[in-house]
């Protein structure tokens, strides 16, 4: 299921970011979210995660592969992280919370790929630019217009010689949506945490580095 959602899910999601007509954007946007909840729902079924455990104990993971034991093993501690092992009622309230963190993030990733901001540079300001880009980038009186899309942001910030031009690209770049996705952001920020105490753990943080924890030791491990 997992395989076969991630084939038919990445074209609807792709067309949010670049589709030119807004009808496909937005109707991108409602079918990610949907997808989104979906893939919760599937994240916090019980009883498929109860039966990997069930294998888990039966003593039959000596016939897998390293490849099938490792994703057993990841089965149950995904479960884990996601409150699988809790009553019904703490379930309950991590899945809505999980539902609603991820309409969060779709819609503030749609915030920005809907963002149009725009700064004017002459060409001096744009000097160390490549050429076929300065002269692609749309015209308004003496200045050219140069948005915060990476087609133009990463060329210009990286590329350009004129400090004061590079730095302006860059407050705008990281200053996008910032009336729309502060409160998100704010309201994600309170949701983390929320979820992180009914999973057990103190902070955003500490469910976090448990994860970090793992890789690094598994990192070191294969040296």
């Amino acid at each position: 299921m997992d395989c076969e959602q991630v084939v038919r899910e990445n074209p609807l999601d792709f067309a949010q970011h670049a589709a030119t007509d807004k009808g496909i954007r937005d109707a991108s946007v409602e079918a990610s979210k949907k997808l989104s909840e979906f893939s919760v729902e599937m994240s916090m079924r019980k009883d498929i995660f109860d039966l990997v455990v069930a294998f888990e104990k039966s003593g039959k993971m000596d016939g897998l592969t390293a490849e099938q034991r490792r994703f057993v093993e990841k089965e149950i501690v995904h479960g884990r992280r996601n409150g699988l092992h809790l009553d019904q009622a703490k379930r309950d309230e991590i899945t809505k919370v999980k539902k609603r963190i991820s309409e969060l993030g779709t819609q503030f990733s749609s915030n920005l790929s809907e963002d149009t901001t725009s700064l004017l540079f002459t060409r001096d300001e744009l000097a160390g630019v490549p050429e076929d880009l300065v002269n692609s980038f749309e015209k308004e009186g003496d200045k050219l217009k140069v948005t915060t899309k990476y087609p133009h942001y990463f060329p210009v910030s990286r590329k350009c010689r004129v400090p004061e031009t590079r730095r302006k690209l860059n407050a705008a770049f990281h200053s996008k949506c910032l009336k729309e996705n502060t409160p998100i952001l704010e309201e994600l920020i309170t949701l983390r945490q929320q979820q992180a105490e009914l999973l057990g753990y103190a902070t955003h943080a500490d469910y976090i580095h448990e994860v970090r924890v793992e890789q690094i030791r598994r990192f070191v491990k294969h040296l």
